[in-house]
């Protein structure tokens, strides 16, 4: 019996309206300061304005609160009742302003957002616009090709042409592939090293590619690498050779790292020249350069009449 006598005499106090009223005031604190976070993040942004509306509502109410307790606790019945019915209006209209402020928001971005599907669609269309723009700089290229005459110059241009062929065929596998954030290495390096082989009826080669994914900023410049060191193969290893073969390999290393690795049986070169010589070689500086960018080591080996083996870990 006496315990319910303390409990209606614990309601009947102000103690506890005081305690709820306190607890409504602190998290009306932290919802005004997280507004003011809000604010910031937000302005330049269309819902500015009604985010600035909420907060000064939220202020107001929080006044009220204030007031409330004040009333407590000096009992002030008759400005209490009041207040209280005004909070209870302000909660009222606070909710419908939080909802319609919502309904408004996701409207707008319902309407600038596109789905997950019509992304991928345009960045596949993007990708196959890219792939036909560098095929017509190719193409461009090739025509003022035609009227150089001296033999260096037109060497040049060919090596540009395979090098945005070997980025024109990563958009290409993009447009194809079903993930647009990655490329199946496999499928990209056999219509790479096809069409640096193309015509090059003495010269055979192998592939041996795990199935490997790599992303858009390390595919590019694994591209232009090997067509780099393919082209040099057929240039000068096999020149004067009836027959040669050149086989690439790429798989997992350890450490969450890739090998790769390729070898022909050519005629092979003193490395020590072309350490002397790499300064003024265009395709090793470019090699190394494009290595850095993927975070990677390269082992060159080479001896006269056996051929020559690049080793890349990346």
């Amino acid at each position: 019996m006496n315990y319910f006598i303390l409990l209606e005499s614990f309601f009947s106090t102000t103690i506890l309206p005081v305690i709820l009223i306190f607890t409504g005031a602190l998290a009306l604190i932290l919802a005004i300061c997280k507004t003011k976070q809000i604010l910031i993040i937000i302005k330049d942004n269309i819902h500015l304005g009604r985010w600035k509306i909420l907060l000064l509502f939220m202020i107001i109410f929080l006044l009220g609160y204030v007031f409330i307790i004040i009333s407590n606790i000096f009992h002030l019945k008759l400005y209490n009742n009041i207040l209280i019915g005004l909070i209870f209006l302000l909660g009222a209209v606070f909710v419908y302003l939080v909802v319609k402020m919502g309904y408004n928001t996701i409207s707008e971005l319902k309407k600038t957002l596109l789905s997950k599907e019509e992304k991928e669609v345009m960045l596949k269309e993007l990708h196959h616009r890219v792939k036909n723009n560098m095929q017509i700089i190719i193409s461009l290229m090739r025509l003022q090709n035609e009227k150089i005459n001296d033999f260096a110059s037109k060497q040049a241009f060919i090596e540009c042409e395979n090098r945005i062929q070997s980025m024109a065929l990563v958009h290409q596998c993009l447009y194809k592939s079903q993930d647009i954030s990655t490329i199946d290495v496999s499928i990209y390096l056999n219509d790479l090293v096809k069409y640096i082989f193309s015509g090059q009826h003495k010269i055979k080669y192998s592939l041996y590619i795990e199935k490997i994914n790599l992303t858009l900023d390390k595919i590019i410049p694994l591209g232009i690498v090997i067509n780099e060191i393919l082209t040099n193969s057929i240039k000068y290893a096999f020149n004067d050779l009836q027959n040669g073969t050149v086989s690439l390999t790429l798989a997992k290393f350890e450490n969450n790292k890739h090998i790769l690795t390729i070898t022909d049986n050519g005629k092979g070169f003193d490395t020590r020249l072309v350490v002397k010589t790499e300064s003024n070689s265009i395709g090793l500086e470019l090699i190394k350069s494009l290595i850095e960018q993927i975070d990677g080591e390269i082992e060159l080996k080479s001896q006269i009449d056996i051929g020559t083996s690049f080793k890349i870990i990346f």
